[in-house]
């Protein structure tokens, strides 16, 4: 028997991912609502339902966004050839920093060095890389084995760019020494 002035739950009461979804009907490229939207549809209905829902999604909105999620949604989930898909056509859509960040990394982590440092060299050509794009270029020229370039790009970041992206850049000169280190200081202990 039902308590006198609770609500009836005849009509179940909206899922996450339902809420989420009319969320993104209005504002389609907010990328904090399309994980959030990825995680709740994965709670629900698994982790290949959600991956194919967002990339039904990015295969239809004509945004770079809903690709660049998706790219990285499957990057998480060790899906790195996937990934470097949705990178591919997040960059078609939009090539800025962002996008060509996220696919050098993939072509990076698919060794697939040369391309990765074609991308970057290509798009330098047009306008001098910032602060992320020039770490990844940086880790190309040292997957290569050539120190120079990488120190090159890594000293082309500016003082703002390192401040911004400490973290990051200081890795890659972690990685940098950590290569030219004669091999007996690389052993692990």
């Amino acid at each position: 028997m039902a308590r006198r002035g609770a609500k009836s739950r005849s009509k179940a009461a909206p899922r996450a991912s339902q809420r989420l979804g009319a969320k993104l009907a209005k504002d389609p490229d907010e990328v904090d609502l399309l994980y959030a939207w990825f995680d709740a549809l994965a709670a629900e209905r698994g982790e290949r339902e959600a991956e194919s829902a967002l990339a039904r999604r990015a295969k239809a909105s004509p945004s770079h966004v809903p690709a660049l999620v998706l790219g990285y949604a499957l990057f998480g989930v060790g899906r790195p050839g996937e990934a470097l898909r949705a990178f591919e056509l997040a960059h078609q859509r939009r090539p800025n920093e962002q996008t060509m960040y996220a696919l050098s990394g993939a072509l990076l982590a698919d060794d697939r060095i040369d391309d990765a440092i074609a991308l970057l060299k290509a798009a330098d050509a047009r306008r001098p890389l910032a602060t992320r794009p020039l770490v990844n270029l940086a880790n190309g020229y040292a997957a290569k084995g050539d120190a120079r370039k990488a120190r090159s790009a890594l000293d082309r970041i500016s003082p703002t760019g390192r401040r911004e992206w400490r973290q990051l850049v200081d890795s890659a000169y972690a990685r940098l020494r950590w290569a030219r280190a004669p091999a007996r200081r690389r052993r692990p202990r």
